[in-house]
């Protein structure tokens, strides 16, 4: 699937991870270990399009929703900017071994910063940084 398959790449890039609290700081939204520490990247599939054509099946375009998160405002633009440099343009096998993907092009579509405030006086609100990609690819096997 292109989850996994994202999932995979962003894992597979030390530029992200290490800018991240934990091994694996990357998870679907929703998902977030408590062993996540205070720098993370979640992710989430907002849609899925099948574009067809004469020839054959076509290509999928598929948007991502990647959201950088810190305690405070640079790491999680530092974090973005990590994840926005190994995403935008890519083109070839994202994935690995149990999960790959032939994607004809990945493009960052959109930028805007986010904050969650603290529920009460003892916490800080975390800092974030929301990344919008679409990946076209090929239909997954």
């Amino acid at each position: 699937m292109i989850e996994d398959a994202l999932h995979a790449h962003l894992a597979a890039d030390s530029n992200i991870t290490a800018l991240l609290s934990a091994t694996d700081g990357i998870y679907p939204a929703g998902e977030v270990r408590r062993s996540a520490g205070t720098k993370y990247v979640t992710y989430q599939k907002v849609s899925s399009v099948h574009h067809r054509h004469q020839t054959g099946s076509g290509l999928w375009e598929t948007r991502f929703q990647l959201n950088c998160w810190a305690k405070n405002n640079l790491d999680a633009r530092t974090i973005a900017a990590a994840v926005k440099t190994s995403l935008d343009r890519y083109r070839g096998e994202m994935g690995d071994s149990g999960a790959t993907v032939t994607v004809k092009g990945a493009f960052v579509e959109e930028n805007a910063a986010e904050f969650n405030p603290p529920s009460d006086a003892t916490q800080t609100g975390p800092h974030g940084e929301s990344v919008d990609i679409v990946i076209w690819h090929k239909r997954e096997e």
